[in-house]
């Protein structure tokens, strides 16, 4: 998709297809987390594992000294994510979640159908929390990220034209990119997508670990499956990891969530954003 298409006025067109279909997004990604000491053992028991892809994981949040530790964006379905893969490709991510079908203009809808590589929707399944998620990528470069790093340039420049407009027209609040703060980066970890040889399960899963220190230490499995099936994949996949003595619930809460205000109340206590 060009960026700087004019995307509203595209909203009511007769005989657009998604206005057809009745805009419901036709995948789901299922998601387990563990935290803990079912990590080791999940990472155990799922071995042996692919090589593993380690990644600079940043966010970014509105961030203000002398207000309490807050997630503003976050609190308004907004998540800013810049994954680096040192020496290797880096990608921005506007993801809103959780969202409504009717904060899409058509358009971007359409985008999401016709398979467009910068705009996904899908459903986010994650045991009885079900919520509806859409992002925008992009690719900005390690220099830039570097430069961002170092306060040289605003965070706007991390994401492209398109991301904004994505952002500007579908979010519930209007968000200036460029004065928001890049958080401290930490250590994702990511294998697969493979099927593991002792996972009685008949698909690919993905592994992803986020650590952060002892108490925010994260291992997440998801799966990417149609829609339609996302019931009957998830209890397979949860009675799959029962079946080799693992957990499914024993993670509470989200992680970003949880991620995020451990990274602000540590770039409060660094120093002026």
């Amino acid at each position: 998709m060009n960026s700087g298409t004019n995307r509203i006025s595209d909203d009511h067109r007769i005989g657009s297809p998604i206005l057809e279909v009745g805009m419901v997004p036709d995948r789901a990604e299922i998601k387990v987390t563990f935290d803990g000491s079912q990590i080791e053992r999940a990472l155990t028991a799922l071995a042996p594992l692919p090589s593993a892809v380690k990644r600079d994981v940043y966010f970014c949040e509105d961030v203000t000294q002398g207000m309490p530790t807050a997630t503003p964006l976050l609190d308004i379905g907004v998540i800013l994510r810049i994954r680096q893969t040192p020496g290797g490709k880096t990608e921005s991510t506007v993801k809103l979640r959780p969202c409504r079908r009717s904060q899409f203009p058509g358009s971007w809808l359409r985008s999401a159908y016709d398979d467009d590589p910068t705009v996904k929707l899908e459903l986010d399944w994650a045991g009885d929390r079900r919520v509806l998620a859409a992002s925008c990528t992009g690719e900005p470069s390690e220099q830039l990220i570097e430069a961002v790093s170092s306060g040289d340039e605003s965070v706007g420049r991390l994401f492209n034209d398109e991301q904004e407009q994505f952002l500007q027209e579908c979010a519930i609040q209007r968000v200036s990119l460029r004065t928001l703060t890049l958080l401290p980066s930490f250590i994702g970890t990511r294998w697969g997508p493979w099927q593991p040889d002792n996972l009685p399960y008949d698909g690919e899963i993905v592994l992803e670990r986020w650590t952060l220190n002892a108490a925010l230490d994260f291992l997440e499995i998801s799966v990417r499956v149609r829609l339609d099936d996302a019931t009957q994949e998830d209890t397979a996949l949860r009675t799959a990891l029962h079946e080799l003595g693992l957990d499914p619930e024993s993670a509470a809460g989200t992680k970003t969530a949880r991620v995020l205000h451990h990274l602000i109340e540590q770039q409060l206590t660094s120093g002026p954003s």
